[in-house]
C-alpha cells in the first residue's frame, strides 16, 4: 500500500488570526498575546510564530 503522508501543512483560521490580531493590537505587546494564546510554544517555534503574528496584522 501506500505510505502516510508525513509532513502537512496545518493553517489557521481566518476567525482565530482576527482574534490574535485584535488582541496584539489591543495590548500592544507581543509576548503578551504569544502567552495568551500559544503558552506551550518553545523557543524557536515561539519565534517563528512572532513572525507570523507581525503579517496577520
Amino acid at each position: 500500500g501506500r505510505k502516510k503522508v508525513k509532513h502537512t501543512r496545518s493553517s489557521f483560521s481566518n476567525q482565530h488570526k482576527l482574534e490574535v490580531a485584535q488582541h496584539l493590537i489591543s495590548c500592544k505587546d507581543v509576548k503578551e498575546t504569544l502567552r495568551h494564546f500559544y503558552p506551550k510554544l518553545s523557543g524557536d517555534a515561539k519565534e517563528q510564530r512572532r513572525k507570523l503574528l507581525y503579517d496577520w496584522r
